[in-house]
């Protein structure tokens, strides 16, 4: 039997399986040709192989069968379409209450979807994110282990040295930049050439390996702009003034793209990490007691990575030794696609802290849209029923001519995607034009949302289903239930002892009492913060950093003599902005505290109250 008719049945079944009967004969003639004629030149094998590679390649929609229920389904969808569209117009009211109260939710969604995305893609933008770590370490503090971000000045060539592994070091510091008239105060990182390499943050202009030109000097576009304007920024100088009697001109060697918002590592300028040296001239990069802002190292796989940590454990006794009051209980490596996130709990100075607040916004936000998600649709589902009223004819009439309860519900869960459909459209547009740019404005970031999010179609295709489906079926089989003969006897009275539409009616009422006192509670904490004394006087204060002693007295002057100016004062850091860290010795036990280093006037500057004692008198003092 097989050597009669040797064409693969499997092969063929499948074939009759998809193909439309009117051009079966025809095609599988063809199919049957080209299989003999092979079998003749080629052989058996190679002809069963070509045949099932015509069968595969024949499964194209002009050979496919059209299923029952689809040959009338593009009429019906039509007819489905235009009957929703009339109904929508029927009732104008309802639908926009409807529209407006999906749309809102949907634009609320869109922000939580935004910010969500913001925080979880942290570090997206660098491809080595699962294989470069942050050198971390561990010290008591108080009886609690606390875990910091920055290293010792020593361990980063160590590891590099013991290991061979690829090692930056970074180190972040204030700087005068100068451009023939232009002059600025800006941050600079100082960074091992490898710096470029472990992290991905690519260039518009230059190469990243120029960075091991201890002259040359790399920019964001934003501060090529901001200097060089027009001309083209590569090959230009810039004097960087680093303090009385120390400066240097860097050439431009490169220009990178700004910093995207998937990064929370960003630059403004970087320098070859040898001209520390000249920056901070008083920096032992041999003392265990001075650090640097972070230590990044790359170990390719988790037994590397634990390799290197008992590595990094061997200098903590020559750590303890040499800085008591930094003494490490343990070294730790960060990886650095986890850094943003567990910035809350690692206190480094590479990346801005707040995962922590984060976090709860996220909570906060995908609770406040599921919210407002839930109230549209039990609203909607009340009005469907309650509206369904004057329809009742019409569902009659659609019963009495031949349409099922299958018919019926379909076209009411159409008529419900279509009118979620047209609500997430708007919540789209109102997501792009006032909740996310609101957000962003309020709280002074940018959080780097796009449209062209592969996860977002699919978050906005989950949105369209779940809100026209799920708001939209029990008003579905509840109306497709009805019985023709109850419809003309006027026997069908709708919205009346129905236990469910009652109970989601007095929930919706819930959910709304609680989110309007939510409001009126959030709006009454927040004058509260910010009517309440902060210990200081915040208004009337200006502040603007300067390179030196020299620069702050020159400006000084100049201020003193405008009668608008009531007081003058320096200080290293500043309430709000920033402070450092130092430990206290105590009879029991040390201490850390926040230490701000200020000068004569500052106090009374800022209107600090003192409880007991006196200020400063003098910068001396």
């Amino acid at each position: 039997m097989a050597e009669r008719n040797p064409i693969p049945k499997l092969a063929k079944a499948f074939f009759r399986w998809y193909c439309k009967p009117q051009r079966y004969e025809e095609l599988h003639g063809d199919l049957e040709e080209f299989f003999y004629n092979r079998l003749e030149t080629e052989g058996l094998h190679k002809a069963r192989l070509f045949y099932w590679y015509n069968v595969l390649r024949c499964c194209q929609p002009y050979a496919w069968k059209v299923p029952k229920l689809m040959r009338n389904s593009v009429p019906l969808l039509k007819s489905y379409f235009k009957t929703s569209v009339r109904s929508m117009l029927r009732n104008p009211l309802s639908t926009f209450i409807n529209v407006l109260g999906l749309s809102v939710a949907v634009g609320v969604a869109m922000l939580a979807f935004a910010f969500t995305q913001y925080v979880y893609k942290k570090e997206s933008l660098h491809e080595r994110r699962d294989s470069v770590y942050l050198t971390t370490f561990v010290a008591d503090r108080d009886g609690t282990p606390k875990t910091y971000g920055n290293a010792p000045a020593p361990l980063g060539g160590l590891i590099q040295e013991n290991t061979g592994y690829t090692v930056a070091r970074v180190q972040k510091g204030s700087v005068i930049v100068k451009e023939e008239e232009q002059i600025f105060t800006e941050q600079l990182h100082f960074v091992d050439p490898s710096f470029l390499q472990l992290l991905s943050f690519p260039l518009k202009w230059g190469n990243p390996v120029a960075l091991e030109d201890k002259n040359g000097i790399i920019l964001t576009e934003t501060m090529a702009e901001k200097y060089f304007g027009g001309r083209h920024p590569i090959g230009q100088e810039l004097q960087l003034i680093f303090g009385t009697g120390r400066s240097q001109v860097f050439t431009v060697i490169g220009v990178a793209f700004d910093i995207s918002p998937t990064s929370s590592i960003y630059f403004h300028f970087l320098v070859h990490f040898d001209n520390l040296q000249l920056a901070q001239p008083a920096l032992d990069l041999n003392n265990w007691q001075d650090f640097l802002t972070a230590t990044l190292v790359e170990a390719p796989s988790a037994a590397e990575a634990t390799a290197l940590l008992k590595k990094m454990d061997s200098y903590r006794p020559v750590q303890n030794e040499a800085a008591p009051d930094w003494a490490v209980t343990e070294f730790g490596l960060e990886p650095l696609a986890s850094v943003y996130l567990a910035s809350a709990e690692v206190h480094t100075p590479l990346v801005n802290p707040g995962s922590r607040e984060n976090q709860m916004s996220i909570y906060f936000l995908g609770t406040l849209s599921v919210v407002i998600l839930l109230l549209a649709c039990f609203n909607y589902l009340n009005m469907a029923i309650a509206t369904a009223a004057k329809r009742l004819k019409e569902i009659g009439v659609r019963k009495a001519i031949g349409a099922h309860r299958a018919r019926v519900m379909a076209q009411f869960l159409i008529e419900n995607i279509l009118l979620a459909g047209i609500a997430l459209a708007l919540g789209l547009v109102l997501g792009l034009t006032v909740t996310i740019p609101g957000f962003e404005f309020i709280h002074s970031f940018d959080m780097g949302f796009t449209l062209w999010d592969p996860i977002l179609g699919w978050f906005l295709l989950f949105t369209l289903f779940l809100t026209g489906i799920a708001s939209g079926l029990y008003p579905a089989l509840f109306i497709s239930r009805i019985q023709v003969v109850g419809i003309f006897q006027k026997k069908v009275k709708l919205g009346q002892g129905n236990r469910l539409t009652k109970g989601l009616l007095g929930f919706q009422l819930i959910l709304s009492c609680i989110s309007i006192t939510c409001a009126v509670f959030f709006t009454q904490n927040a004058d509260y913060v910010g009517q309440r004394a902060w210990g200081y006087e915040p208004k009337g204060v200006l502040y603007t950093p300067v390179a030196n002693g020299e620069a702050y007295r020159t400006l000084r002057d100049a201020l003193e003599q405008k009668s608008y100016v009531r007081s003058v004062a320096q200080a290293e850091h500043h309430l709000g902005k920033n402070h450092r860290s130092t430990v206290m010795q105590q009879a029991d036990r040390p201490y850390e505290v926040d230490e701000m280093r200020v000068g004569e006037g500052y106090a009374t500057t800022m209107g600090l109250r003192l409880t007991d004692g006196r200020w400063f008198e003098s910068d001396t003092d």
